[in-house]
């Protein structure tokens, strides 16, 4: 899972609720699980990197990313 967190105090939370949502939710999802999570700053070179790591390395069966676009957050 890829997302981006502000410097904002009220930081996103939507990745720890996805994986919440899959992981007790794994037997009506056929065993699906969460086995790996990352924040990912919004570069594109960092986003690429690590999903050819998860889809061609790791041979991950499944990967999930979340994003979000805040006016007011500055960049990591």
């Amino acid at each position: 899972m890829s997302i981006s967190k502000c410097a904002d105090p009220l930081q996103i939370n939507s990745g720890p609720r996805a994986v919440s949502v899959i992981n007790s939710s794994s037997e009506r999802l056929g065993g699906a699980r969460v086995v790996a999570s990352a924040v990912v700053p919004d570069n594109v070179a960092k986003i690429q990197d690590i999903l050819r790591r998860w889809s061609d390395i790791e041979q991950m069966d499944l990967i999930i990313t979340l994003g979000a676009f805040l006016s007011n957050c500055q960049p990591p």
